[in-house]
């Protein structure tokens, strides 16, 4: 790999790159680094934080086995978007495939014909709807057996008015390798 921030020169450590397995080992000094300059959001104060078994929030990227414990937190970090609805959505894939975003709409780092809902409304639907609120949304997962090859990319959404384009708004966008 060239020169570059953030880049590093070291073996990724895959389970078994000769079988196609390319997903990292327990071993491999690449586990739970990233940065989110390659999925950004909108500028829009939103921040979705991540944690598997309590760690790694300031980590855009992490492994996560089965039997963890996944940690949503999802907020607003200006009283204006404590309004807004929230969601948090993520695309569940092969860990070697891409992740095409959705065309036109400018930070989403989705595609939106494939999002899964992770956090939404209380009621049924239509009905049901969350707002971020002064402390945001929060939700846990445990990670179940079975996924092992996929990675998951989540992202934050906040819908309203009072959001920069003046409908939606999206966090930096997280993701999880199980």
């Amino acid at each position: 790999m060239g020169p570059g921030v953030g880049n590093r020169n070291l073996n990724p450590s895959f389970v078994n790159a000769t079988a196609g397995d390319y997903r990292l080992s327990a071993l491999s000094p690449l586990r739970d680094t990233g940065s989110s300059a390659l999925v950004p959001g909108t500028l829009d104060p939103l921040r979705l934080v991540t944690r598997v078994n309590g760690a790694g929030a300031e980590l855009t990227t992490k492994s996560a086995p089965a039997g963890s414990t996944l940690a949503l937190h999802f907020e607003a970090l200006s009283t204006p978007l404590q309004s807004a609805v929230g969601l948090v959505l993520g695309n569940a894939v092969p860990v070697a495939a891409p992740i095409f975003p959705t065309p036109g709409l400018l930070g989403l780092q989705l595609d939106l014909a494939s999002a899964l809902f992770f956090v939404g409304g209380t009621a049924p639907p239509p009905f049901g709807v969350e707002y971020l609120g002064p402390n945001g949304i929060a939700r846990s997962y445990r990670v179940p057996p079975g996924l092992g090859g996929l990675r998951l990319r989540l992202q934050g959404v906040a819908l309203g008015p009072m959001t920069q384009s003046g409908f939606l708004a999206f966090s930096d966008a997280q993701e999880l390798i199980f």
